[in-house]
Order: structure tokens, then sequence, then C-alpha cells
């Protein structure tokens, strides 16, 4: 049902992993992939019209891998969006919707090998621009920061060996540095002038692949970009982590300090910058939306109030609900 109650709401999707029925799967070494499964695809776009959510968040693996036909099934939903950047599109009813890549969408596909390759061209090509980007949108009285990351742009073809962990490229790790240092002084985001103050009052959105809290060695993300990412988190600060990857459902409170996480040395320095203003992060990890085979097919609805609520919604054979 359509939203009456005021609250913003985000429709939050991810890992669909497309492939057209009349394409051969390709493989990672001897791992045979999976293509999509039309009926939970189907049934995602029944949950936009019933549902009409304020912008949709779609967190990578759109596609098995990197192949034209893949993606334009993504795109027969899709339309581009009049003036704006390349990296947003709109659903058919004109609801935005924010699109970063996955691990699959760096697989190039050589012969029935599918390879890592770090430039994703066919899913620029065929999708939008991947390059990290910030966007602002102003929902039923909140203001919104949507940040953007390709949490796989500093894999390289020996990481095919490793399947399916993140890292950030050198460049992109330094518009990471450039979001914080808005964060800590003020400056310019999406056109916005913004404030350290503006920002807390702001909720603020932080769409990638790679789900931090993975301590599996196939779905790591590698040490330095989670570190830069931390501290991104707790200067902004990111209210929302949306990711996916894993294909188990979450939407958890994450602990940016800790274990394995940054520890009481980089918690001091951050305080004596003047940059920890968070000291945790909410996940949504949304399981697999369309992958044949999967235990689960789960989407999450967003709604943005005085405090972040997640509703998980799981396929039922027939709709999700």
């Amino acid at each position: 049902m359509a939203d009456e109650s005021g609250v913003p709401r985000l429709l939050h999707i991810s890992d669909t992993h497309l492939w057209p029925e009349d394409e051969p799967l390709p493989l990672v070494i001897v791992v045979p992939l999976t293509g999509h499964d039309p009926g939970p695809w189907a049934a995602i776009w029944a949950l936009v019209e019933r549902e009409k959510p304020d912008a949709i968040l779609w967190t990578g693996d759109v596609a098995t891998a990197q192949e034209a036909g893949a993606y334009a099934i993504a795109n027969a939903q899709l339309a581009p969006v009049k003036g704006a950047p390349g990296s947003v599109r709109a659903h058919t009813t004109g609801i935005p919707v924010f699109c970063v890549p996955g691990n699959h969408d760096h697989y190039s596909v050589v012969g029935r090998a599918a390879v890592y390759m770090r430039d994703g061209s066919t899913y620029r090509r065929s999708l939008n621009d991947a390059a990290p980007s910030v966007h602002h949108l102003s929902i039923k009285g909140k203001d919104f920061f949507l940040f953007r990351l390709d949490s796989s742009s500093g894999i390289n073809v020996g990481d095919s060996l490793q399947l399916a962990t993140g890292r950030i490229h050198r460049k992109d790790l330094a518009v990471i540095d450039m979001w914080r240092a808005v964060a800590r002084s003020g400056g310019e985001l999406a056109g916005e002038r913004v404030t350290p103050e503006s920002l807390q009052r702001s909720c603020n959105v932080l769409l990638m692949h790679h789900d931090l809290g993975s301590k599996e060695a196939f779905h790591q993300m590698d040490s330095e970009s989670a570190t830069r990412l931390l501290k991104l988190m707790a200067a902004t600060p990111i209210h929302l982590l949306a990711c996916g990857h894993i294909h188990v459902p979450d939407e958890r409170v994450y602990e940016l300090f800790g274990p394995g996480r940054l520890g009481k040395r980089q918690r001091g320095a951050l305080a004596k910058a003047g940059l920890l203003r968070a000291e945790s992060v909410r996940i949504s990890r949304a399981g697999t939306s369309s992958q044949a085979g999967a235990a689960s097919h789960t989407v999450h609805i967003v709604e943005v109030g005085a405090d972040l609520r997640i509703r998980r919604l799981r396929y039922d054979g027939e709709k999700f609900a």
C-alpha cells in the first residue's frame, strides 16, 4: 500500500543477478554461476507500484556478469533522468533509482569464464556511471545525502581467485577523504552548501555492495578501504549503510569501534579533530532479490522518521509481503 504517514521511505533491493535466458551462464574458476529468477524480479516492480517509495536504492550485483543483455533486462524498468548525472536513473513511474555495481558487475566473460576486470565498462555503458558521487534529495521536508561508492573499484584480475572480496581504488579513497573534509569544515555536496551541523540533521546514506561486517575471507573488504570508510561514517555521520553481497538479510546496528574495526587510538584521534559524530551506523543488507536457488528473496523498506525503521519483506512465491 502507498505511504500515508508522511514519512520518507526508501526501497532497498540488491543482488538481482540478471541474466538473459538464451545466454549460457559463465563460470568463476570452476563454479557455475546462476542467473536470475523472473518471479521475484517481477514482484519487485509490482511492489514499487504498490508501495510507491520515494527513492530506490539498488546495491549491486545487478547482473550475474557484464553482459549487455543482462542490463537490458534492468533497463526495461528504468529510464534516464533528464538533466541528472549519469549515476541517476528512474523507474518508469518517475521514482529515482540510485544504483552501484557489485563484484559481479565487474566480471567480464571470456569464453565461459568470468574474470574480474577493474573497468566495469559494460556496466557503465549499459546502466550508469559507477564513479563515486553524492546526491541530494529533499523528501517530505527531510534532507537526504546519498553517497555512492563502487566497493570493487580497486580489484584486479588476480582477485578472481578470491571470488568476492572488496577493495576501493586509491582514487576513490581520495574522494572518501574529500567527503570527510567537507564533514569536518563544511563545503559543497551535490551542489548544496552544508555545515557539520546540517549534515547531522540530514539523513546520510552510503550505498555500496560490500558489507563491512563480514568476517569471511571471500567477502571481506581490505583493511585500508574499511578503515577509510569507518572514519567517514564516524565523521559525516553516515546514518545508514545500504549494502548486499552476502545474500542474507540484516538490519542491525553496527558499532564503528572495537575488535577488527577502529581502535581506541583512532577513536581518540577522531575526537581530537572534532570528527567523532557517530559511534555506530544502521545497516540495511538486503537479501538476494532475484538469484535462482537462493534460500530467501528479501527487500527492505527504510522509513526515515525520528528513527530509522527497516521493514523486511520476503517473497512468498507471488509477491513481497
